[in-house]
């Protein structure tokens, strides 16, 4: 089992958009972002259905 898992990107902004455009079809919408001045590390975005998180990247 994989409990979780992430993706490095270059650009995260544009990355941000194509996951929102990708995931549409099957739901998923932005849930939660958070940036790098919260993380300490990076910024990351949350997407799923019914405002729980299922994938972050």
């Amino acid at each position: 089992m994989i409990d979780h898992t992430g993706i490095s990107v270059s650009n995260f902004d544009r990355s941000k958009e194509f996951y929102i455009a990708a995931l549409l079809p099957l739901g998923y919408k932005l849930i939660k972002e958070f940036d790098a001045s919260i993380t300490v590390s990076t910024s990351f975005a949350g997407f799923g259905v019914d405002g729980f998180s299922q994938i972050f990247g």
